[in-house]
């Protein structure tokens, strides 16, 4: 009786921590190099950003993003496009974000041929897939670090998070 009531509470703690996680996400190399037209680094204007609860992910949260607030700093190059999305695909993480639009300030957009779009937000938790018009589709990566071999693909220095 007592190895099975412990091993029901085992069972029962494994699921509540697990189930609260956000999941996991992974860019595809194979899909992204067909399908990727540009990566561009740009400055986003948007001191107002609002920061969510944490592992929010509900779409109807996501605002729309303003193309009035973004400002293209970089476009990277075409031949460092593939070591880009190689970097990107190798890596991994959660599907989560900390704030409604991309924060105020360095994020990544990436392109694809149908004219939707992914901004990462650069040393913040924001990763969002939107239509062409700007409308969020869907959560996805949580955003990159400055030090990410990505982001160091570009010229402009990027400053570190503040601590």
């Amino acid at each position: 009786m007592k190895k099975a009531f412990t091993l029901s509470l085992i069972l029962a703690l494994c699921f509540s921590l697990a189930s609260c996680d956000p999941s996991e996400f992974r860019y595809d190399y194979d899909v992204m190099t067909e399908t990727v037209i540009s990566v561009e680094l740009i400055t986003y204007d948007n001191p107002e950003c609002k920061k969510l609860s944490p592992y929010r992910i509900r779409q109807e949260d996501l605002k729309a993003f303003d193309f009035e607030k973004m400002t293209v700093v970089e476009l990277l190059p075409d031949e460092k496009l593939d070591a880009f999305i190689k970097g990107l695909s190798d890596g991994w993480g959660f599907a989560f974000n900390d704030f409604d639009t991309p924060i105020n300030g360095y994020n990544v957009k990436i392109t694809y041929a149908d004219g939707i779009f992914d901004i990462l937000s650069v040393n913040a938790a924001f990763g969002c897939r939107y239509d062409k018009d700007g409308q969020p589709l869907e959560v996805v990566q949580d955003g990159l670090s400055s030090y990410h071999e990505c982001v160091q693909l570009f010229e402009t220095d990027i400053p570190a998070p503040e601590k």
